[in-house]
């Protein structure tokens, strides 16, 4: 009986620290870039990258502590934020809970400056998706519609070569939307401006070459 007893407790200490281990690897630093919709609200998205854990195209409504601080960073073109250690985990479950940050004017790994720091409360996920490694076939974007009644076209990130784009659209555009690449251009700005009639207000490409 005492032996059944012991490997009983061996097994759960095995899966406990399987468990452990698994999640380890989602703690760290996750930049995220702010932007503001038409009401005010704030949003957070993820950083992605192709490699795990950072494959996950995740954004979040927020609260800001500071919004004096904001309010003058928000003349700048970009705003990003870099959290204090974290587990991804949570905002994949989407799970609300609060974090302090540094902001930064422009990309934080792009020569951005830091402007200060933050509380963020993450409230509401919006969006979630995984990164998918495999081939494009042309663009493609999913729409969402946020609390204030803007419609925001999220780039699906494919295999490499890709990118990460966000693009306020029209609120009488439905989705998801799928776009052949245009043989007249390489600029995937215009790329974009071709498929949903509107500019990017984020692109990233350099993480997805």
């Amino acid at each position: 009986m005492y032996r059944i007893v012991s490997y009983l407790i061996l097994l759960c200490c095995m899966g406990a620290h399987a468990h452990e281990s698994q999640h380890s690897h989602y703690v760290g630093h996750h930049g995220m870039v702010l932007f503001q919709s038409e009401n005010d609200s704030w949003y957070a998205s993820h950083l992605p990258l192709h490699v795990a854990p950072h494959d996950f195209q995740l954004i979040y409504e927020v609260e800001l502590s500071d919004t004096h601080l904001i309010k003058q960073g928000a003349a700048s073109k970009q705003m990003t934020i870099l959290p204090e250690r974290f587990d991804l985990a949570k905002l994949i479950a989407g799970d609300i809970f609060t974090l302090d940050a540094v902001l930064y004017l422009g990309h934080f790994e792009r020569g951005g400056k830091v402007f200060g720091r933050v509380t963020v409360s993450f409230k509401k996920l919006v969006y979630k998706r995984q990164v998918v490694n495999q081939a494009p076939s042309g663009l493609k974007f999913d729409l969402i519609t946020l609390s204030s009644g803007a419609t925001l076209a999220i780039h699906q990130i494919a295999s490499k070569p890709s990118f990460d784009a966000l693009t306020w659209v029209s609120q009488s555009r439905e989705g998801p939307v799928s776009c052949e690449p245009s043989q007249l251009t390489t600029s995937v700005t215009r790329q974009i401006e071709q498929c949903l009639n509107a500019t990017p207000f984020y692109l990233e490409t350099k993480d997805f070459q």
